[in-house]
């Protein structure tokens, strides 16, 4: 018997799924603008039916975008005006949606002329030796401010009036100028003394620990909330304390060489040692490894409690208490150098160059990494009287105050003093 069996073969039909187009939600700049040089938040939410893997593609003709997804930063350019911002979102099937906006520049203090003033020996009666070759400048709580300079000189301006005083130390700098809570000046000089000014007498004093002649060379001072004087040494290992009497010495500890100084706010003593950070919570000592470069020139604690140190790389090392990340700063070679640090109300850390001012946006370090630095200031584009800052210092208005030398990295200059209103920031 003969069987035959018929086979039917189906084709499976694919089922087409159609692909939707990702859908606005809302865009725009949060606020109402940015400030010329800083940072803007700028976002794009869509919406899709599909929930696809969206991409975000972020432009603009002028500006610097950081970050990444519906929500980036823009940096604006230092130039007032409107710029537009184009975000294009994919979802990687062939649908995609654009979207534009315009965000408006305002006007930023720090690149206004009018916001600054410069004191030189252009515009007062010092000589040019005092006031155009600026080492140390310091404001006080009555709105004061003290600047060194280089022949061991004091000068107080009061916004209005001039005051100087000769120190008698000879031809050597003012390093540095800390105020205590009695209102004395307590001053780093060059050839080695810690010296404290009353208000008209200058007294200075070395290290007098004689089983340790060669700690007689002050090199940076730190006052805690007792008015304690802390104190490191070029030629010695760790800090020492000084009451106004009575010298702490903490050298035969075994500490690493102390270099610069800063007490947190929590009373807490941290200084920069070769290739470590030294802590000291009252009772015990700490060496925290960086690693960091052997030259440390200055150091500084935000309200975050972080820790930041202007290293000889031209850079900024910050230690958040867990890790260390290092961020070189803007500006070319050896114009790089750091000098002094500052940090201002809003978290920014404003770092006193061999080639003019950088700051650093502290508050957006963690997610912008490098990018976080704000355009830097210099003589050819602000009103600053030259490369070579020394010292910075912020008033209780929250205005910046500066000291520049003369013959800085920019070339020949005035140099001076300078302000910077932040009063309309």
């Amino acid at each position: 018997m003969l069987s035959l069996f018929w086979i039917f073969a189906c084709e499976e039909t694919e089922q087409i799924i159609p692909n939707h187009n990702p859908g606005i939600v809302s865009f725009g700049v949060i606020g109402t603008g940015v400030l010329a040089g800083e940072f803007a938040t700028v976002f794009c939410r869509v919406s899709d039916e599909d929930n696809d893997s969206l991409s975000y593609s972020w432009t603009s003709p002028v500006g610097l975008f950081a970050g990444s997804g519906d929500t980036v930063y823009w940096r604006a350019p230092t130039e007032i005006s409107r710029y537009p911002i184009y975000c294009r979102v994919e979802d990687g099937h062939g649908g995609y949606i654009e979207v534009n906006f315009d965000v408006q520049v305002f006007p930023n203090m720090l690149f206004s002329d009018s916001a600054w003033t410069v004191y030189n020996s252009s515009n007062t009666d010092l000589p040019p030796y005092s006031i155009d070759y600026l080492w140390s400048v310091k404001a006080d709580r009555f709105g004061q401010v003290w600047i060194g300079d280089d022949v061991a000189w004091l000068h107080k301006f009061d916004g209005t009036v001039w005051q100087s005083w000769n120190s008698n130390f000879g031809s050597i700098s003012f390093n540095s100028i800390d105020i205590d809570t009695q209102d004395y000046l307590w001053i780093i000089v060059e050839n080695g003394y810690l010296a404290k000014f009353d208000g008209s007498v200058f007294t200075g004093y070395l290290h007098n620990n004689q089983n340790t002649p060669g700690r007689k060379h002050a090199r940076n001072a730190a006052i805690d909330g007792d008015d304690n004087i802390w104190v490191s040494f070029w030629d010695s290992s760790g800090p020492a304390r000084f009451d106004g009497t009575n010298w702490l010495d903490f050298d035969s500890l075994g500490l690493p060489p102390a270099a610069d100084i800063a007490i947190d706010q929590h009373g807490e003593i941290w200084y920069t040692a070769d290739s470590a950070l030294v802590h000291y919570d009252h009772n015990t000592w700490e060496v925290i490894e960086g690693p960091l470069p052997q030259w440390k020139q200055s150091i500084a604690i935000d309200s975050q409690d972080r820790i930041w140190v202007a290293t000889e790389n031209h850079e900024l090392a910050m230690f958040d208490r867990v890790k260390w990340t290092y961020l070189p700063t803007p500006f070319d070679g050896n114009e790089g150098w750091i000098n002094d640090l500052i940090i201002d109300n809003e978290g920014n850390v404003w770092c006193a160059c061999d080639g003019g001012i950088a700051i650093l946006d502290g508050q957006r370090v963690n997610s912008l990494g490098n990018e976080a630095w704000l355009p830097i200031l210099t003589p050819e584009n602000s009103p600053l009287p030259d490369g070579w800052i020394n010292s910075l210092s912020i008033d209780t208005h929250g205005n910046i105050w500066g000291g520049a030398h003369a013959y800085g990295a920019s070339g020949p200059g005035g140099g001076g003093l300078f302000k910077i209103d932040r009063s309309n920031d």
